[in-house]
């Protein structure tokens, strides 16, 4: 029911840890403060894409193990609201790379990806408030929707990765940690 604590404040803190320094990484990277090409951002992403999806297998299996309130409707409702933003993320970014590597469309579309992922954790996050009445889930979906905002007005612009990094502290690892101690407590 709507009293069941969310449980899957690790699986949201491991990947928007990861997004976080990723995003860091990615406008470092395109910024010239490090040594590699701006192509290496591609590499940046494969290895948060892998490390995020094995975390986040091995943490799901063991909730799912360890709780029957991995079965509520709530914990039901989360787990298929972030697992379809998830997949939708990934078809774009998809897209993205074929319209890139067969039409020679312009890599500054992969720059979209990170509005999108804003996009989708506000309606994510909007579902889930909805759900439990909890605050700091209306205040992540109000946080997810403005760095939605803020990151689209800047996408031509490098530092809009460093921007989006902070932004994601505040609309997702701040809520995940939330999430994390009331799963605990509760």
């Amino acid at each position: 029911g709507r009293a069941s604590p969310l449980l899957g404040g690790e699986i949201g803190l491991s990947w928007t840890t990861l997004a976080t320094v990723a995003l860091m990484a990615h406008g470092a990277v395109i910024s010239g403060w490090t040594p590699l090409s701006p192509s290496a951002v591609g590499l940046v992403w494969l290895v948060y894409g892998i490390i995020g999806t094995l975390i986040a297998v091995i943490l799901g299996r063991r909730i799912n193990k360890a709780s029957d309130l991995s079965r509520t409707l709530i914990n039901q409702a989360s787990a298929a609201t972030w697992i379809a933003s998830g997949l939708m993320i990934f078809a774009v970014v998809m897209s993205i790379i074929v319209a890139v590597s067969l039409n020679g469309y312009s890599p500054d579309l992969f720059n979209s990806i990170v509005p999108l992922a804003f996009s989708l954790a506000a309606v994510s996050y909007a579902v889930l408030a909805s759900l439990t009445q909890q605050g700091y889930l209306r205040f992540a979906a109000l946080a997810s929707g403005a760095a939605a905002s803020i990151t689209l007005m800047m996408i031509h612009e490098p530092h809009m990765y460093f921007v989006a990094g902070v932004l994601l502290i505040i609309s997702g690892i701040i809520p995940s940690l939330i999430e994390v101690r009331k799963a605990r407590t509760a």
